[in-house]
């Protein structure tokens, strides 16, 4: 079985460990993986560097992602084409490549902007289609891009939670959508507790949808949370002797759709803010961190937040009722009011940690361990890739290997 991961460059730049972990997962199941780079992206933006291509299982092609509308039947044609060609290469050397009828069997999409050019690949070459869901605006469009595309059974959308996976077949229809939980690796918990006398490193995510961004109430909500963080700054000093200082990570992308540069000079915090690309690629650094504040409750998914909780990083959000792992069972520190006390309130329980924080934070941990196992988002994929198999070709016989059981083992699940 061959599939091709086709994400689109948001979600690229900004999911590429749970891409790579996917393609490595895939490959214990026996898939053969072709993974495709949006042409838009550049290089070093896709992690194409020697180190990245070394982690994926994958053979790499580049897609054409930045033509027009009214060429999307012609590129999809020529990414065909570009795909036998790989398959031709590989003839040789695997028996997959040599046997299969068409140039890929699933066509699998990350991301909004992928959808239409992979639903008319997939039509293209006779293959099927998973579309991933990620957020509750990308499930309206999903539904939109299913219902057009002619490929009736043979496309199905994967929701990463219980919650998203509800309001999904709510609009989708409960056949059209399967669950595919998201996993990290557990990390070792234990996290050491702050120190009062350094700076606060904050790590703030905001949606980068051009819905969210012009929306009044999710701009505010944003804000609020900066002013949450310039309270902090003015409030009496947690540790005598050393003001209260702030360091403040977001992303270029938030930087560029929302006025946070201008925001944060209004507060008094430019001093304090570092624009970053690519943001929430860096996870190994961006884990160090003291907190991680999600203003905005839009249904968005995104592993950096699993992979702040099992690394025992307390996060801030508002609440969220799309999302399964933004609560206050989970140890997350949710945020109901508008009022940006709200945030201060939490933010200084981060900056001024005691035992009821640490409390939360290995609940977060525990809540990853046991939910969030790495290998549970490729197994529930290969199943879906089985669900949605043509049964007049190769693939009828294809079985995935069934989900093993969550067990409980000392420092969590890989």
């Amino acid at each position: 079985m061959r599939t091709l991961i086709l994400p689109d460059a948001d979600f690229l730049s900004r999911e590429r460990s749970l891409l790579s972990r996917l393609e490595i997962g895939l490959a214990d199941e026996g898939v053969r993986v072709i993974h495709a780079l949006p042409r838009s992206l550049d290089p070093v933006a896709a992690g194409t560097s020697t180190d990245q291509q070394q982690v994926l299982y994958s053979t790499s092609v580049t897609y054409p992602d930045d033509g027009l509308p009214l060429t999307l039947s012609l590129r999809a044609a020529a990414m065909i084409r570009a795909l036998e060609r790989v398959n031709d290469e590989e003839g040789g050397k695997s028996a997959i490549a040599a046997t299969s009828a068409r140039a890929v069997d699933v066509v699998h999409c990350f991301g909004e902007a992928s959808m239409r050019f992979g639903l008319a690949l997939a039509r293209g070459c006779g293959a099927s289609a998973i579309i991933e869901l990620w957020s509750k605006a990308h499930v309206q469009s999903a539904s939109k891009a299913i219902r057009r595309s002619g490929l009736g059974g043979r496309a199905l959308a994967l929701a990463p939670d219980e919650q998203l996976l509800a309001h999904a077949q709510q609009i989708l229809g409960p056949r059209r959508v399967a669950a595919a939980p998201w996993g990290v690796r557990s990390g070792e918990g234990h996290r050491k507790p702050r120190q009062p006398d350094r700076p606060l490193a904050a790590v703030l995510i905001a949606s980068t949808d051009p819905l969210a961004s012009t929306n009044e109430t999710t701009r505010d909500h944003v804000r609020q949370a900066l002013q949450g963080l310039r309270a902090f700054v003015d409030a009496p000093p947690i540790a005598p002797g050393f003001a209260n200082e702030l360091i403040l990570f977001v992303d270029a992308a938030a930087a560029r759709t929302l006025p946070l540069m201008r925001w944060a000079q209004e507060l008094n915090l430019a001093p304090s803010l570092t624009v970053i690309p690519a943001l929430e690629a860096r996870r190994d650094l961006l884990v160090q961190a003291d907190v991680l504040l999600i203003p905005q409750a839009l249904g968005e998914h995104r592993s950096f937040v699993l992979d702040a909780m099992a690394a025992e990083m307390p996060v801030i959000a508002r609440a969220d009722p799309l999302v399964d792992a933004i609560s206050e069972s989970t140890g997350v520190l949710t945020v109901n009011s508008t009022a940006p006390d709200a945030w201060f309130t939490h933010i200084l329980a981060v900056a001024k940690p005691d035992e009821s924080l640490a409390k939360r934070l290995a609940t977060a941990h525990d809540y990853t361990a046991r939910r969030c196992r790495s290998y549970l988002h490729p197994q529930s994929v290969v199943k879906a890739y089985a669900q949605i198999a043509d049964a007049n070709n190769e693939l009828r016989g294809f079985a995935p290997t069934p989900l093993s059981p969550p067990t409980n083992t000392a420092g969590g699940a890989s």
